[in-house]
Parts: C-alpha cells; structure tokens; sequence
C-alpha cells in the first residue's frame, strides 16, 4: 500500500534501468519518482497516468499501477491493481508508440521492453482499433509459437545436447536387454513395453514420442506399430525413440541386426548382402545431408542430398518420408527438412537428419541423429 517499491530509472519513455531513481508508490496508487536528473514529461505519462486502461463494455476507466520494478533481464515490470470482477480486459495507450512492445505476464502485469508497439487503440483519442487493424499489429501468422521457438537459445542447445546423451545412454541400456532376450519368445509389444520402462530410467525421464520397434519386415513401414513378432537371433530391428529432459525432446533411430552388436552404433555389418547395402546407402545419404547442413542454405537442398543418393542408387520410390523435422519441446517443430521447404537454415536451429528406405515385405533401413546449425556447418547432438 505504499513505500519504496523499487529502484530504476529511465532514458526514454518506458525502458527502465537500474541505477538509482527511487519510485514509492502512495496509498491511492500514486506513483512518486525521484532522480538526480529531473523526469521528463513523457516518463511522466508512463510513471503517474500509466497509460493503462480497463474496459468493461463500453465503460473504460483508469486502472491504478501498484509498482514498477525491474526484471533480472532488464525489462520493466508494471503491475496494476483493478476490480477483476467488473472489468473483462486491460489496453495499454502508449504516449511513444515506436519505444515499446508489450507482453502478457498475468492477469496483472505487463512487461515493456523496446523492440515493436503492441497497443489496443490507434490514437490518444483512443480510437478503437477494428479487427483488421488489430490484426496487422499483431501480425497474426500459423504456426506462431513454432516460429518463434525455431532458432534455440545457447541454454536450450545445452538442454538438448543433454536430452541427446541421457537418449544415447538409453539406447545402450535397451540393446542390452534385446541381446538378453534373444530366442526367448519376446514379442515386438513385449520388446516396446520394456524399452520404454528402460528409457525412462525408473520414472527420471518421459518420452518424447511412444518409441518404434520393429523386427524384419514390418520395419518396412515407416511408423511401424509392435505385432506379435519374436524376437530372434539374426533378426533385423528398427528402433526409433526419444525421451525427455526438462521438457526437451531427444529423437534417434538406429538399424542393426540383432545379436551382432554389443552397443548401438551406425558402424553395422550385416550378414545379409542386401540388408548390408541398403544400410550403407541409407548411411551414406545421411552422411551426405549433415555434411549439407550450415547456415543459409534452403532445407530443401538439406533434403535433395539425402534424397539424390538414394535415387542414384536405384531406391528413391523406397524413401517416402521427409529427412528431417525441427525438435524442441515438441518432437515435431520447425523447420521441415523436406523437397517442399525453402526455409533458410540459421544458426541454432535444432532438426533431425533421418533418410530410410523401406522394401515393403521384406526389411525397412533408417538412420536418424538431431543436430544443431551452425555458420559453417552442423554439431551432431
């Protein structure tokens, strides 16, 4: 109800710095602010009038500001106090539009920092805004949050990379119960029950997306579902999955024959001639789209290096899917690595790289790993 409330300055109208004006706020919501340098008239209209409004209907009245404080990431927090009960939305008039954009925090609180305008009437007449024009203020687009979220930050980068490990560890743990299950009537559903209690790591992780174990022939669809299938020694295995770690997902596909390998790894040798040919096309067309990856190339030319390897080498009817997809929060996000999408690759963009082939009724091949872009090329998370 009053007191000091916070320490901050100001520099233009509505960017707020700590570095000592003091601002108290008085019982009937009035802002006070002092400084060593005399407050300008537009701070004035940011600080006191607040430029904040609340409607109800055609009823518009001022809401009272309770404090205003600074963010740890330098932005200014201004919380209002109104009656929730009465009034069903909250504008904000702002006296020096090019300086602000506005964020919802909650119901009370806004954050103001200095990249675009986000306001709800187009003048100080208060002129309400029609539906059109609200809608190029805020430049409503499909997709919103996804592109926002297509480019990570440097921490979230690390969130993945460490998602991918605890992925990797994962992968470990399950061939190792696959090579102690072999002959022993284990189902393709059994096998999908254990690996995803063995991903979790006893309930320390979720998963990314229910994982995909498939033997032989019915690893020649793409998102195979488990059958009845045992498992054997000799038998090929797909197995597609992922897990989450604060939030963030690990994606990852390996092809191997089972019973071969005491981890898994892409370097594979089949007994099989032609399993053995179609997994070092399918390795090298991988090899060839990370090796296509950098900043401003399109993720079509991603896609068509993959995609022309296989086709040379007589399977392009065989690879039916994408070669990749963005991975985030969501297993599927932004960008697309497919024939279709011109988006331009920046640095940190997160995607996977997964080409495949599938010979329906006999075995199905692919490799996937998620890497992150760089300037000059790719990291394989």
């Amino acid at each position: 109800t009053g007191g000091a409330v916070g320490v901050a300055t100001t520099d233009k109208a509505g960017i707020v710095k700590p570095d000592g004006t003091s601002i108290t706020v008085d019982t009937d919501g009035t802002i006070h602010a002092t400084s060593s340098e005399p407050i300008k008239v537009r701070e004035k209209l940011v600080l006191e009038q607040g430029g904040f409004d609340i409607r109800n209907g055609n009823k518009t009245d001022n809401a009272v500001i309770r404090s205003q404080e600074i963010s740890i990431t330098g932005e200014s927090i201004v919380k209002l106090e109104y009656d929730e009960t009465k009034y069903d939305a909250i504008h904000l008039i702002i006296p020096t539009p090019n300086d602000f954009d506005m964020k919802w925090g909650t119901k009370k609180t806004f954050i103001v920092d200095d990249h675009k305008i986000r306001f709800a009437f187009k003048n100080k007449e208060r002129t309400p805004l029609t539906p059109d024009e609200l809608g190029d203020i805020f430049d409503f687009k499909p997709n919103f949050s996804q592109i926002k979220r297509m480019i990570k930050s440097k921490d979230e980068i690390e969130i993945l990379k460490t998602a991918a490990k605890h992925g990797a560890d994962g992968f470990k743990r399950v061939c190792e119960f696959v090579k102690s299950s072999l002959d022993k009537g284990v189902s393709e559903c059994e096998l999908n029950y254990e690996v995803a209690n063995i991903l979790k790591n006893k309930g320390e992780f979720g998963l990314s997306f229910e994982p995909i174990t498939a033997l032989n022939a019915n690893a020649a669809k793409a998102h195979a579902l488990p059958t009845k299938n045992t498992l054997k020694n000799g038998d090929l295995l797909l197995f597609d999955a992922g897990i989450k770690y604060r939030r963030y997902c690990s994606d990852r596909t390996r092809t191997f024959e089972v019973g071969t390998v005491s981890q898994v790894s892409k370097e594979q040798n089949f007994k099989n001639s032609k399993r053995d040919e179609i997994y070092h096309i399918v390795l090298e067309a991988q090899q060839m789209a990370i090796k296509a990856v950098r900043a401003g190339v399109r993720a079509c030319d991603i896609d068509k290096a993959a995609r022309d390897f296989i086709a040379k080498a007589g399977y392009g009817e065989a690879f039916f899917h994408s070669t990749g997809h963005g991975v985030g929060l969501d297993i599927h996000e932004l960008p697309r690595i497919s024939p279709k999408s011109e988006e331009i690759i920046k640095p940190g963009m997160v995607f996977s790289i997964e080409p495949g082939i599938y010979l329906q009724g006999e075995f199905g091949v692919r490799i996937e790993d998620v890497v992150v872009a760089t300037e000059n090329g790719c990291e394989i998370l």
